[in-house]
């Protein structure tokens, strides 16, 4: 029996109470790896890695090398980038305060002086909640710094919904 059938097996075995408890303990840890991979991402583009490894972006090694479907990679990068300039995302990611999705619509419009207020406002909202701020957002045009606008051009290369159109707009 392989490792994926024993963990059916044993999860199957457990009581109603346990299983719970197994599945919150498992969410913690999925959030603190994610944390960890944006990171890891963060660090991996600031020295430029994908480079040297014969990639033309980070968003080809994700797609590529690391399997992550274009949505999936998108997301992180974006987040990954922000989070280098703003750490409090990761802090907020870990204790389930913000999920990835969020971090990304948010990532392109936070500011030196926007950031605080605007991740305080996301904290713990769905991703209906976090489009509305983000509509907000984009009242004030951020998309002239250049982390926004890299990041819209990664949200365009993902093919994600209403990120492709926000890039074709702010050109």
């Amino acid at each position: 029996m392989d490792d994926i059938e024993q963990q059916i097996t044993q999860s199957e075995q457990l009581t109603d109470a346990q299983l719970t408890e197994e599945l919150a303990a498992a969410v913690r840890q999925e959030r603190e790896d994610l944390v960890r991979v944006l990171i890891h991402l963060g660090e991996f583009n600031h020295r430029e890695l994908s480079d040297s490894k014969g990639y033309p972006s980070l968003f080809d090694y994700c797609t590529r090398t690391l399997g992550y479907s274009r949505s999936a990679a998108g997301r992180r990068i974006v987040a990954a980038k922000a989070a280098r300039k703003y750490p409090s995302m990761l802090h907020m990611v870990k204790r389930a305060e913000l999920h990835l999705s969020g971090a990304a619509m948010l990532a392109g419009h936070l500011t030196s002086e926007n950031h605080r207020k605007l991740l305080r406002k996301a904290s713990s909202q769905s991703q209906e909640a976090i489009a509305a701020l983000e509509s907000a957002a984009k009242a004030v045009p951020s998309l002239a710094e250049p982390l926004a606008r890299e990041i819209a051009e990664i949200q365009a290369a993902a093919g994600v919904a209403g990120w492709a159109r926000e890039l074709a707009a702010s050109e």
